[in-house]
């Protein structure tokens, strides 16, 4: 069975890094380094990212340990490409997406993944002080004309609903 180099990234939630992160995650569904997307550095080292992962692995995601220790889940570039194609299917046709949640959920891993499988754009909420309204705003009106959705906490709709725009 041939063996993946496993390459651990941390990549907060802002449009420079992600954009890098996107570079790399195009690679990886390639069979460039499968990824292993990381809230921080120090968050790989419960993964062993040096050990290296099976042939098919592009992306190691981590879980939210709600049931004990978080683990790695390894998820292959089929997978992910039908899940983006699944999710275009299921909408009615690509879109453009905003990118709220990080990449080291599989929720924020999958918007990138929609963007780059369909070809269509994705633009980053740059969460440097955190997820506000205005954020998603900017976020949304960078997007071209055409459909777009977002996968966002439902903690923020309320946060959101109140915000008007200037």
């Amino acid at each position: 069975m041939s063996m993946r180099r496993l390459r651990a990234i941390s990549c907060p939630l802002q449009p420079e890094p992600v954009a890098a992160f996107r570079s790399l995650l195009q690679a990886a569904l390639a069979d460039g380094d499968a990824l292993l997307p990381v809230g921080r550095e120090a968050d790989s080292v419960a993964y062993q990212p040096d050990l290296g992962v099976d042939g098919d692995t592009a992306v190691v995601i981590g879980t939210s340990g709600s049931t004990g220790e978080p683990k790695g889940v390894m998820l292959s570039a089929a997978a992910l490409r039908a899940s983006a194609f699944g999710t275009a299917e299921r909408l009615g046709g690509p879109g453009n997406w905003v990118l709220a949640l990080p990449v080291h959920h599989v929720a924020g891993l999958q918007v990138l993944v929609r963007g780059l499988v369909t070809d269509t754009e994705v633009s980053t909420v740059d969460s440097t002080n955190g997820f506000t309204p205005q954020g998603f705003t900017a976020a949304v009106d960078r997007l071209p004309a055409g459909p777009s959705a977002s996968r966002i906490r439902p903690s923020w709709v309320g946060t959101s609903a109140a915000y008007r725009r200037p």
